[in-house]
């Protein structure tokens, strides 16, 4: 089985998100199954500019250039290739594998929720509301979730749009969701305390999630059943539910 898991960006400051999807990749191949990672590539982001330039430069690396590449390196995959969105950030990408075989990890929604003002210590830019709207438009592509909390599955429930009426409608079953995490299954069992700390400011109590740690030693084989296509509703197993944990 193929398994293609799509990362973050290594120009991007981020360390957490890296490390997650080296979880998924390493638990994965442990299991014998082929996994390719791929992520944009700094092509704009490397062009000499000043620094307040960078970030933008580095979205159309992301958003204009990656989305078509990772397209073409993946056309003449197998049809039972398994799509692996490692955080629902990465909702821009969606679009164009939805119609095959994935899954979106879904994390904190504290951007889009600090973009929907729900957050006051967070204040967003206009810019920055835009963008958390275009990832929130991408992630309703998707089908299929992993939330890594169940507050992450509160929000998420909110932010998907409500199913619509006629032919090709999102049956309402479809926001069902599974909830698990990778860490039981690489050997950490010990619960990670609530997130404080986000982008230099305290969060509230009321806003911190607290990750969910079982011992879903089935989740890898769950991920490959989420994904495998039906005809009807999109089928999701809840964590809490599954067997000999």
């Amino acid at each position: 089985m193929r398994v293609v898991i799509f990362a973050h960006p290594n120009f991007l400051d981020s360390t957490s998100m890296p490390l997650f999807v080296q979880l998924i990749e390493k638990g994965l191949r442990i299991r014998n199954v082929e996994v390719i990672k791929i992520f944009p590539q700094p092509l704009f982001f490397r062009v000499p500019c000043p620094k307040r330039f960078k970030k933008w430069l580095g979205y159309i690396d992301q958003l204009l250039i990656f989305p078509f590449v990772a397209w073409l390196k993946t056309r003449n995959f197998p049809a039972n290739t398994i799509f692996i969105f490692g955080d629902q950030a990465q909702g821009p990408w969606v679009s164009g594998f939805a119609k095959r075989p994935h899954v979106i990890h879904c994390h904190d929604f504290l951007a889009l929720r600090s973009s929907l003002g729900e957050i006051s210590q967070n204040p967003v830019s206009a810019t920055g509301k835009q963008y958390q709207q275009l990832i929130r438009r991408g992630f309703n592509h998707g089908k299929n979730f992993i939330c890594i909390s169940h507050r992450s599955k509160q929000d998420l429930l909110r932010f998907l749009r409500p199913p619509r009426s006629g032919p090709g409608a999102r049956s309402a079953q479809r926001v069902e969701l599974s909830i698990c995490t990778y860490a039981a299954c690489n050997g950490f069992s010990s619960a990670c305390p609530g997130r404080c700390h986000w982008r230099g400011r305290r969060i509230p109590d009321a806003h911190r999630w607290q990750p969910v740690v079982q011992a879903p030693r089935w989740c890898f084989d769950h991920l490959c059943r989420l994904c495998t296509p039906h005809s009807g509703p999109a089928a999701f197993v809840d964590g809490g539910c599954a067997p000999n944990c």
